[in-house]
């Protein structure tokens, strides 16, 4: 047998059991604890108005939008709802439109003004459909609580249909009026007689999901459709089923052309099915959307077809041959240019290019909520006032907004600069603000009045940063000609300048105590600046694209950078080491910030904002033994899960959308989803395979030196 020299086998020992020689060590770890999407901008629901001239389109978070279906022009978009939009459905005389949204209302809408009529609200969950009555009178919404409620429209009262411990998904009212339709989760479907209400018949046939239901204009015929493929018709008298069409693919969506002939279905594989209900046989099948389909309606002519999908766009089709003939897109994506915490931490408010700020609301819901509208251009940046009474908002049409943050009044403009305002940030005692403009200056302002005291003019570039310094008598300034200028908050005076980035200085914040400057540089640097001694401290320069945001946690021991290179990274303030890497993130980050408390961090990427909170311990929940302390319902995390215990103690039940990010089962800092793999190489592993070199090279020298052996006694 041959063996290896016996010298190198303390080598592999030493390799295996030692510390590789560079690797990094991360000390903190840190679980994903949700995700504020800014947009769902999927195409929930398209209605035909009963004229066929407008159609309309519950477009996610972004708005009902109301469109020249002739024209393909954008008439109005309607905003009022403070989550997203499910489900829409235009009067029988067109002139009103109903919505139903996750914000557990049903709205009511004038359509020839877009005024909003009457919000009804008494819902326990997500409302995910309506529709009216044949008469106009009443409107039906179901939602994910099991309820099902009738709104009288001229009065605002409620008749409770049903109540049922299985989630509603559909519901629809026959044209005689007589039976209305409620689908479930569970894959059975209710008829009811609305005027009673008494339950006529209960439905059951499909072994999935029953997401859509849609009655034939003469009301004989109940067609179902449901996630286990299959459409299903039922007698509207009996409730025997009738016919089976297998699809194969998951259905998400049903409707029944005005002229009873064709019978239309989308899925979840992008496919449209379209029957001629004279047999019943398929008349046309067909692609177009790059994702599932998740509404689709007939023109009241019934020669065109509307679908909506989860790929944000409204396409319309030709009924009989399923050619394409208008796509709308109703949104695209926009960057979360800005973050800001509300000071007691239940909030956070970021800032868009799409004209708007919005909210992500702790222990309500991971998508984010009610939506404060500019005036003008896209906005750049936003910060609560430090009572936390005030948001402010820089936009690109180079003004600065105040809006009441309790109720979202618009308080003042700040006029002054003459090109985008990048940057905006509150004096420590709140009656103050700054603002960095591609002008090339910074303006002080008097926050009461809006109006500005200090001209700042020093750079050579556009001030893309500001931040004023704790005891509010400096304020520091950002500049893509890559310099720091310092200043004196009172009287103006340009105090120096900091020089050493090689790019654009995009973010910049001061430590707690104020003796240290952070700037984050396109040229992929965070720098340490000692303010007292006018000097670079330390350079760290692991992110490999441009830095973007930096954020100081309230005890100023840890520092966190945001970066192009889609990654966010966490550093000990003392000694420049990186403690933790969050990513890598589906875009680059736009903002990071920490909340006051310094027990969770927000990036702010393309349309979304995720949140972390530390998990020292690696168990896969974080360090906050009340998780959500601002809702009592979903506040603790019994059982350590990385899930919320909600009212009903069905733990899974807090927050079913995502539960793998929120685990980190190894303690690496990053979720377990695939979607976050580790972007830093893992030791061990690299020792291992250090190892097996090592042992490799030893056989091949044992061969040699055995041939050599055998050849010199020979």
């Amino acid at each position: 047998m041959r063996r290896a020299p016996l010298c190198l086998i303390p080598a592999v020992i030493l390799i295996l059991l030692c510390p590789a020689a560079g690797a990094l060590t991360l000390d903190d770890r840190w679980v994903e604890e949700r995700t504020f999407w800014h947009y769902s901008q999927d195409v929930m629901s398209v209605a035909w108005s009963p004229g066929g001239g407008t159609l309309a389109m519950a477009a996610g978070s972004g708005g009902i939008l109301l469109w020249n279906a002739s024209t393909g022009e954008l008439q109005r978009t309607l905003r009022g709802h403070e989550w997203i939009m499910s489900s829409v459905a235009f009067s029988p005389d067109g002139l009103t439109l109903a919505s139903g949204s996750l914000d557990m209302t049903v709205r009511l809408w004038d359509v020839p003004t877009g005024a909003l009529i009457r919000t009804f609200e008494g819902h326990k969950d997500w409302v995910v459909s309506v529709c009216w009555s044949p008469d106009g009178q009443r409107v039906a919404a179901c939602d994910y609580n099991g309820m099902t409620i009738l709104w009288n429209v001229s009065s605002g009262k409620s008749v409770p249909l049903a109540d049922r411990d299985g989630r509603a998904q559909s519901v629809s009212w026959s044209a005689d009026g007589r039976h209305l339709a409620v689908g479930y989760h569970n894959g059975t479907a209710e008829v009811w007689d609305p005027d009673g209400p008494s339950l006529v018949y209960i439905i059951r046939g499909h072994t999935q999901d029953l997401r859509a239901l849609a009655w034939s204009p003469d009301s004989a015929t109940l067609a179902t459709a449901s996630f286990d493929g299959l459409v299903r018709t039922w007698n509207a008298t009996t409730g025997t089923g009738i016919k089976t069409l297998t699809v194969g693919d998951g259905l998400y969506c049903l409707a029944w052309s005005p002229d009873g002939k064709r019978l239309a279905a989308g899925s979840v594989h992008k496919r449209i099915e379209i029957w001629n209900t004279d047999g019943f046989h398929q008349e046309t099948s067909f692609e177009g959307h790059n994702d599932s389909v998740l509404s689709v309606a007939f023109s009241p002519d019934s020669t065109r077809l509307a679908t909506g999908s989860y790929d944000h766009t409204l396409k319309i089709w030709t009924a009989s041959s399923g050619s394409p003939v208008r796509t709308l897109v109703g949104y695209n994506y926009y960057f979360e240019r800005s973050l800001s915490w509300a000071p007691d931490g239940g909030r956070i408010a970021f800032a868009s290019w799409d004209r708007t700020v919005r909210f992500g609301l702790f222990g309500q819901s991971w998508y984010c909520a009610t939506a404060l509208q500019s005036p003008g251009d896209r906005l750049n940046s936003v910060a609560y006032s430090p009572d936390g009474s005030i948001l402010l908002a820089g936009s690109a049409d180079g003004n600065l907004y105040t809006w009441q943050a309790k109720n979202g009044t618009l308080l003042g403009t700040g006029l002054g600069h003459n090109a985008s305002v990048n940057s905006v940030a509150w004096s420590p005692d709140g009656r103050r603000m700054a603002s960095g403009s591609d002008d090339l200056s910074a303006r002080i302002w008097d926050a009461a009045s809006a109006s500005w005291l200090l001209a700042l003019s020093g750079h050579s570039g556009p001030v893309l940063s500001v931040a004023w310094s704790p005891d509010g008598t400096l304020l520091a300034t950002g500049s893509a000609d890559g310099k720091i200028i310092v200043w004196n908050a009172s009287s103006g005076e340009r105090l120096f300048a900091l020089e050493g980035h090689g790019g654009p200085v995009n973010a910049m914040a001061w430590s707690p105590d104020g003796t240290l400057l952070a700037t984050g540089s396109s040229d992929t640097t965070v720098k340490l600046w000692d303010v007292g001694g006018r000097a670079l401290s330390r350079t760290l320069g692991a992110h490999s694209g441009a830095v973007s945001s930096v954020s100081w946690r309230n005890d100023g021991k840890r520092l966190a950078s945001g970066s192009s290179d889609q990654s966010v990274r966490i550093w000990d303030a003392a000694d420049g080491r990186m403690t933790a890497v969050l990513g890598k993130l589906s875009a680059g980050v736009e903002a990071v910030a920490w909340n006051p408390n310094g027990t969770r961090l927000a990036a702010g990427l393309r349309g979304d904002v995720h949140v972390w909170q530390r998990d020292s311990d690696g168990d896969g929940s974080g360090d906050y033994d009340e998780r959500f302390p601002f809702d009592p319902t979903q506040r603790w995390d019994s059982d350590g899960d990385g899930h919320g215990d909600n009212a009903s103690g069905n733990d899974p039940d807090a927050f079913p959308e995502d539960r793998t990010e929120w685990r980190d089962t190894d303690g690496d800092g990053i979720g377990d989803n695939s979607d976050f793999a580790p972007t830093v190489p893992d030791p061990y592993f690299d020792r291992l395979v250090a190892a097996l070199y090592v042992l490799v090279v030893a056989v091949l020298a044992g061969d040699i030196w055995r041939r050599r052996r055998k050849k010199g006694g020979s």
